[in-house]
């Protein structure tokens, strides 16, 4: 099975009935040397090297859609500003109805705060722990697919350098 549904890999990779038979592979976004030899088969300067590896990081996705495009720095500004846009909306959503997740077989209602403590975590950090979060509120961020649970190792990361970059801006003005 594939799958970047990181909540739905969580629950299948902990079921009991599969201990010993399956195997949690992650299959992540390149590292930066790996990003920079991509890059360069496409003909990327160094310094447009360095603008994709800031804004995508190693978001495969993401550094296509730069290959794409000749005029590379105001696109990967447009693309954080539309991310920035879209988190702000979502947080402003939040202000105004509580929606429900489901955790087992019971309904939890997300709170706006919890979401905002959970994203304020990532102003100083890349990736954090995954203990003593607010379990909707995490629940609600990675089915959103604003952030990515490695369900082996308990680390929560945003999906991607973008998402990273947006967080940062939207915590840092809200």
């Amino acid at each position: 099975m594939a799958t970047s549904d990181s909540l739905f890999l969580e629950h299948v990779y902990n079921e009991a009935m599969l201990h010993g038979r399956c195997r949690y592979l992650l299959v992540d976004d390149f590292d930066d040397a790996t990003t920079a030899a991509f890059l360069r088969e496409y003909g990327f300067t160094e310094e447009e090297k360095a603008l994709a590896w800031r804004y995508c990081g190693g978001k495969p996705v993401c550094l296509m859609e730069l290959i794409r495009i000749d005029e590379k720095e105001g696109f990967a500004k447009k693309m954080l500003t539309t991310r920035v846009n879209q988190l702000k909306d979502l947080l402003d959503y939040l202000d105004y109805t509580k929606p429900r997740v489901t955790i087992g077989a019971s309904g939890y209602l997300v709170e706006n705060e919890d979401v905002v403590n959970i994203l304020r975590r990532f102003v100083d950090a890349e990736r954090i722990d995954d203990e003593g979060l607010n379990r909707p509120a995490k629940h609600f961020l990675i089915k959103d697919n604003i952030l990515f649970l490695d369900p082996e190792s308990g680390i929560i990361e945003p999906q991607s350098r973008l998402n990273l970059l947006a967080i940062r801006e939207v915590i840092a003005n809200g």
